[in-house]
């Protein structure tokens, strides 16, 4: 019995290769830990806009990475698990005028804080927050965004490696926190990096 199962696995698994089956797709994940909690990956979301948290000076790309699932759905109705965490790449290509737009290739994008970024560079600001009414919050401190696919239904993919701070934010506490991790994230028009979601 153990060796008709074992033969039925590979003749299975031979065949899915044969099918286009077999590749791996991009995962949502997050390693490490933000005040001592860690982050257990479930959704996320990714929608174009002007975010006034942050200083870009123009539209930017916002990924939104939630260890709670039905991230869009809950941002449709502005609604947080009162723990719920939230992760927020904001990821923002300048031309040769300095003009920040989102963007629509692969590349790597640097954690910035503070003015605009510089004329024909990448750069990445972070938001972080460890549930309802910015519970936690944090900002980037530094590393880095690889997006590795931006698709034209605003979907993108990627990795990261970045640190978070609580500096400027009174209701956090805490060291620094450093992050890796990846994303698939799918476009939501609902997603709203400008609000503070009430708790759900």
């Amino acid at each position: 019995m153990e060796w008709s199962v074992r033969i039925l696995a590979a003749t299975f698994a031979a065949f899915s290769g044969a099918c286009g089956g077999g590749t791996t797709a991009a995962t949502t994940a997050v390693s490490g830990n933000v005040a001592a909690r860690s982050f257990d990956a479930k959704d996320a979301i990714a929608t174009q806009a002007t975010g006034s948290g942050f200083t870009f000076g123009g539209p930017a790309t916002y990924v939104e990475i939630t260890d709670y699932p039905g991230a869009c759905a809950q941002e449709s109705a502005r609604l947080q698990p009162a723990n719920g965490q939230r992760l927020v790449l904001g990821l923002a290509s300048y031309d040769s005028g300095g003009h920040a737009a989102p963007p629509v290739t692969t590349g790597s994008f640097t954690v910035h804080q503070g003015s605009p970024g510089a004329a024909g560079s990448n750069i990445a600001q972070l938001y972080y927050d460890g549930g309802c009414l910015k519970a936690q919050a944090h900002a980037g401190a530094s590393g880095s965004v690889t997006l590795s696919s931006v698709g034209g239904d605003g979907s993108l993919e990627g990795t990261f490696d970045i640190v978070l701070t609580c500096d400027g934010f009174s209701s956090c506490s805490g060291p620094d926190a450093h992050l890796t991790g990846s994303f698939h994230s799918s476009s939501c028009t609902a997603l709203n990096v400008n609000s503070t979601p009430a708790c759900g």
